[in-house]
């Protein structure tokens, strides 16, 4: 639906067709119910990340896509169910690992749910083929990212550290610190990369073995070696 803005019927056997809200005439196809695609505002890491997921662009959004909402066209947020709390038609990417921390922290100004609810994806059909079982973001007890979740919707995310601390070894200084914590994943209980607890806690999943807390890797420096 986002990339193409066409009808989809979905599991529940309900045709859903996205529809221009900017445009009275945009009707949903005959026997097809009326859904509003949204995205978070521009310059969010999610709308860049899930446009470019479902193969639509994140800076010239096709006519079907919004990053506003409800008649004062008040600015889609990033993590905060507000514009689906206000629209009961409309769906928007949210973070799974998001929506566990503030879930796990309700009541707190961490939580901006809003009464947004995260449902499962099912995997793209053939052609001519049924949209096929969903999977859901959650492990069975709710409270941990599905470590199944669909690949093309899982992404790393990082703690930028300056770059002298990736190899500052223990120590009493603050690059020291930043090192024990992020870079030195034989040290416990500094090592971040060994509180996986604390990691899936936070709706996070658990990196591949040698990923988490990798400072080797060239293509995660924030600029290029001869900017050194």
């Amino acid at each position: 639906m986002y990339s193409a803005g066409t009808p989809v019927t979905a599991t529940n056997g309900i045709t859903y067709d996205p529809v221009d809200v900017a445009n009275p005439a945009d009707l949903p196809a005959p026997g097809a119910t009326a859904v509003h695609l949204l995205v978070p505002q521009s310059g969010s890491g999610t709308r860049t990340f899930f446009a470019g997921a479902m193969g639509f662009s994140a800076t010239a959004l096709p006519p079907h896509v919004k990053d506003t909402y409800g008649p004062g066209l008040l600015s889609v947020q990033e993590h905060d169910g507000s514009a689906v709390a206000a629209d009961n038609a409309a769906i928007m990417p949210y973070s799974i690992a998001q929506f566990l921390a503030q879930q796990a922290r309700a009541g707190t100004p961490i939580d901006r749910r809003n009464g947004a609810v995260l449902f499962g994806v099912a995997a793209t059909p053939a052609p001519g083929q049924p949209v096929g079982p969903t999977i859901s973001p959650f492990t069975p007890n709710g409270l941990q990212l599905n470590p199944n979740w669909h690949s093309i919707l899982v992404r790393e995310v990082f703690h930028v550290i300056p770059f002298a601390a990736t190899t500052a070894g223990a120590g009493t200084g603050y690059l020291n610190d930043l090192w024990e914590i992020f870079a030195d994943t034989s040290n416990t209980p500094f090592s971040l990369c060994r509180r996986t607890s604390t990691i899936t806690s936070w709706g996070f999943g658990l990196l591949p073995a040698g990923r988490c807390g990798n400072v080797t890797d060239v293509t995660l420096r924030a600029f290029n070696t001869t900017q050194w």
